[in-house]
């Protein structure tokens, strides 16, 4: 079931475009993933009927996120800059050499935060891992948080705890549980 559900306004959409051209840019809707390159990476590892998007008239459904890739790290942070002084109504993670953009004030920490809450969870009952950008949101907000030795500096300084794989990350919560049981 869905817990929440918000989408990008299309207007944001509309002047992201116009500022940056359907080059290297993703667009999926809840039925459709246009894309500007039918051989781009989401083609090749995600989509499994993609349209080739070549104009905003195309995209009729509501928009849940967009990705716009470029081909460096700084080039996506100059994009980054560019479209923040756009003032749009909308919110950009930087995810290495993507852009993903999503509705405004959606983020993986709101998302994990909204989804505890309908499952009657406390963020101490929870663990994240993270690698990039995108993923700090989340980072800040759980205290029991992960993230990778080959994580941007910013990711790993705000993780409690950096490992080297998520099967690590799993053996540190379990050695923190037994930890707990034998303090009772």
């Amino acid at each position: 079931s869905i817990v929440e559900e918000e989408f990008l306004p299309f207007e944001a959409f509309e002047r992201i475009l116009r500022h940056c051209g359907p080059s290297h840019m993703v667009v999926i809707t809840k039925d459709t993933i246009f894309v500007d390159d039918l051989d781009c990476w989401a083609v090749r590892n995600v989509a499994i009927h993609p349209v080739r998007l070549a104009s905003a008239d195309q995209i009729t459904e509501d928009i849940i996120q967009m990705s716009i890739e470029r081909s460096t790290e700084q080039e996506a942070a100059v994009l980054l800059d560019e479209l923040k002084e756009l003032d749009l109504a909308c919110s950009i993670f930087q995810n290495g050499t993507f852009l993903d953009i999503v509705a405004p004030d959606c983020s993986k920490g709101r998302g994990i935060g909204r989804l505890a809450g309908h499952l009657g969870l406390e963020e101490k009952d929870i663990a994240c891992i993270g690698d990039n950008f995108n993923d700090l949101p989340m980072i800040e907000t759980i205290p029991d948080s992960f993230s990778f030795p080959y994580a941007p500096e910013k990711v790993q300084e705000k993780a409690g705890t950096i490992v080297d794989s998520i099967a690590q990350a799993i053996e540190c919560l379990e050695n923190e549980e037994d930890h707990e049981s034998a303090d009772q």
